[in-house]
This record gives structure tokens, sequence and C-alpha cells, in this order.
């Protein structure tokens, strides 16, 4: 009889080897330059917008001249209401002059309460249902008397002191 050799399975090697270069990929791939706050005050003050929209927290502004070759960029902003409460009234002085051609604030900027109370559900779920459940078909019993070295003392059957001989 001849002795076969079990090969080793590489397909789990290969998977694994396939997600990293997928996430290595993705990791990797070139972001767009994103101009700081400090620069799109700047843009604003020195009235280089025509138009600007603001949707959820994106802000998409169309320049009056190209810089760097863009004639458009986009700045993720930390809340909607700082940038409106620093700039709205400059916005609004440029609009009635006529430099700001058109702006857009009609997206809903308010708290997403359903996402609020799903994160908050998950958390109170967690804390408060969880440890109701079963133990994965074993019932929990306790024993009746402490438990030292592996030995039940009964609490019901302690000895009076007039029984000790």
């Amino acid at each position: 009889m001849t002795q076969q050799t079990k090969r080793p399975n590489l397909l789990p090697y290969l998977l694994v080897l396939l997600v990293l270069v997928g996430v290595y990929g993705f990791m990797n791939k070139p972001v767009e330059a994103e101009p700081s706050y400090a620069e799109v005050r700047e843009l604003f003050e020195s009235e280089q917008v025509s138009a600007f929209t603001v949707t959820d927290t994106t802000l998409r502004m169309k320049l009056r001249e190209p810089i760097d070759g863009k004639t458009e960029l986009k700045k993720d902003l930390f809340s909607v209401t700082l940038f409106y409460d620093d700039l709205g009234e400059l916005i609004e002085q440029q609009k009635a002059d006529g430099i700001i051609e058109d702006y857009d604030f009609t997206a809903d900027h308010s708290i997403n309460y359903v996402r609020a109370l799903y994160f908050s559900g998950a958390r109170h779920f967690r804390h408060l249902v969880l440890p109701l459940r079963p133990l994965r078909g074993r019932k929990r019993r306790r024993p009746h008397g402490k438990i030292r070295h592996g030995v039940v003392q009964d609490r019901r059957r302690q000895q009076a002191p007039h029984d000790v001989l």
C-alpha cells in the first residue's frame, strides 16, 4: 500500500489574500483634496463664490475663476448652523449685491431621530434584554447554601450550640 500525503486546503488562504488586496486597494484610492474652512471663508470674503448648495453637511461651491484648474469645490462642514452663523450676513449681503447668484440651504439639517433612537435603543437592548435570555438551553441552578472548596454547606441545617457535643 502506498501512503498518500494529504494536501493542505489553500482556499482559505486565497480568500484572505483576496480580502487583503481589496482592502489595500480601497484604502489607497486617491482622495480629492478638500479646502480648509479658513480657505472657504476667504473665498466668500474675496467674492470668488458665484453659487453654492448645502446638502446635509456638504458644501458645494461654484467659483468665478478656476483655482488649480477647478471651478467647483466641495467641503464637508462640521456644522451647517455654525457655517451660517459665521457667514450668513456676508452671504445675504453678497446675494443682495448680485455677487452670489444662487444658493440653496433647503436640505434637512435636523437630527436624524430614527438613527439616534436606533443606537440608543441598541444600547438599552444590550443592557436590559440580553441578560434575560436563557443560557443556551441550560437551566440556571443555584445551590441553597454557600459553596466552599467544592462542598455545599446547607444553611437550613445549621447546628445550634446545644447540638454540638
